[in-house]
């Protein structure tokens, strides 16, 4: 793949158990007309654990995840090696890959955890990292991604920082409001008119902007922000989509996305 102008050039190296759709997110990147100008490729557990790979600035390695559930009910549908009968031995088979895996993951600068996420969704996803970390590679510094979910569903496995929004009076209980999310101006000024919410928002910039040049020294390219509120929908989306302006506005390349909110 010919990368495009003023864009360097990224070898993905992408791992994963069965089922959580590395094999189909390396194959896509790998082929698809990205403009970052990378080329994916599907590393086993013993390629991402050397550690010679992580003195590599040309390499992003993404490792997939997902939960016993939806690994198991996606190997039977997608793999090209089918689990072994019996949800025992199934079970046991990728609990051994796992195993064998957890050095990669370790080793990994993102995760991705496809759990409750459709393949169009996690391919968008790692399409769009792989794409902002090339694009914001010139200037060393960490891409920031401020994500929002429920905490009914479970805080996001990978994420790097955890922000609960509960401590902010709920949209949800005012009945103009209610059937809106945060996306909604009605809702963001809601949220967002709260003293509270402008402190957190405030110290939270304030601590990144001291620790993002730790993690761009440690090789660390995306720097995951989940917030989260109690069904995902007003005051996590609204507070994620205003650190994102914020930190925009500093300059640094930021990524938004909701996992419960559409």
């Amino acid at each position: 793949m010919t990368p495009a102008p003023g864009r360097p050039t990224l070898r993905l190296l992408v791992t994963g158990p069965p089922g959580s759709g590395a094999a189909r997110v390396a194959t896509w990147l790998e082929g698809a007309p990205g403009s970052w100008g990378s080329e994916g490729e599907l590393a086993d557990a013993d390629r991402l654990a050397d550690p010679s790979l992580a003195a590599d600035p040309a390499d992003l390695r993404i490792a997939l995840d997902a939960d016993d559930t939806a690994c198991l009910a996606r190997w039977r549908r997608w793999g090209a090696t089918p689990p072994p009968a019996g949800a025992a031995g199934a079970r046991a088979a990728l609990a051994d890959r796992r195993r064998r895996l957890a050095p990669a993951r370790t080793r990994a600068q993102v995760v991705l955890d496809s759990s409750g996420l459709d393949l169009a969704t996690v391919r968008r996803r790692a399409a769009r990292l792989v794409s902002a970390v090339a694009a914001a590679d010139g200037r060393r510094t960490p891409l920031l991604v401020a994500e929002s979910f429920a905490f009914r569903g479970g805080v996001p496995s990978d994420c790097d920082w955890c922000v609960d929004t509960r401590f902010l009076r709920n949209p949800y209980w005012e009945p103009a409001l209610r059937p809106l999310s945060g996306r909604d101006p009605t809702v963001h000024a809601f949220v967002l008119g709260q003293p509270a919410a402008q402190l957190c928002l405030r110290g939270l910039t304030e601590t990144l902007e001291r620790l993002r040049p730790a993690y761009r020294d440690r090789g660390r390219p995306v720097l995951r922000v989940a917030f989260g509120c109690t069904g995902g929908r007003h005051r996590s989306v609204a507070m994620a989509r205003a650190a994102a302006r914020r930190w925009r506005a500093r300059g640094w390349p930021v990524l938004t996305w909701h996992r419960d909110c559409g």
